[in-house]
């Protein structure tokens, strides 16, 4: 539907709608505070009344939040109550009514599209957190299974067993060419008995 085909009452939703959530909060505020005076046709009357834009920037729409400046909501709201700019009067309760309802049903979608975000943005979180998880479990899974223990014992006569498996920190790599160094000197008789055997076999 285009602006031109809008009723007044649409036009004023949608309006609304280009609002921050904050300004419009302090505009609904303003609306239900009946000692806050209304109107239609100009920002401030000389009789002390303000325009919803202006009473919403004085409850809490931040100074530089654009949408109290640059909106089109104060044209959209002359022309929803037949205003002409510049011929400033208090708006009636209808009027009223009709901008509390809008303000609601527009925070109300506001607060359901945000909610629905942060519930998609913990689904994601947990469903990394749970795949990260697995992988976790996995891991701890083949680090403590059968092949592989630490099996230095059981393969120190076998000729061309690989002693040092693979580090990711140079530290842990460290000390275990360390560990290996101190058992040398250990392992020799048994190494130069299994190069006898293997130059036998040859």
């Amino acid at each position: 539907m285009s602006p031109a085909t809008l009723s007044p009452a649409e036009d004023l939703s949608r309006a609304i709608e280009e609002l921050s959530l904050v300004t419009r909060e302090a505009m609904l505020e303003a609306v239900r505070c009946q000692a806050t005076q209304l109107i239609a046709g100009s920002y401030v009357a000389p009789g002390g009344g303000v325009c919803p834009l202006l009473a919403a920037h004085r409850r809490g729409g931040r100074s530089h939040d654009a949408s109290t400046t640059t909106s089109a909501f104060a044209d959209v709201w002359d022309r929803f109550t037949c205003t002409a700019t510049g011929e400033s009067r208090p708006v009636n309760m209808s009027e009223r009514r009709t901008l509390d309802g809008l303000l609601v049903a527009s925070i109300g979608r506001e607060r359901l599209r945000r909610e629905a975000s942060q519930r998609r943005d913990r689904e994601a979180r947990g469903a990394i957190a749970e795949v990260r998880a697995g992988r976790g479990a996995r891991l701890e899974t083949l680090l403590n299974s059968e092949g592989d223990r630490n099996r230095a014992q059981e393969l120190a006569r076998r000729a061309g067993w690989a002693w040092l498996g693979a580090y990711r920190r140079y530290d842990h790599y460290k000390a275990a060419v360390a560990k290996a160094l101190v058992a040398e000197p250990q392992q020799r008789p048994s190494l130069r008995v299994e190069r006898r055997e293997a130059e036998l076999v040859a």
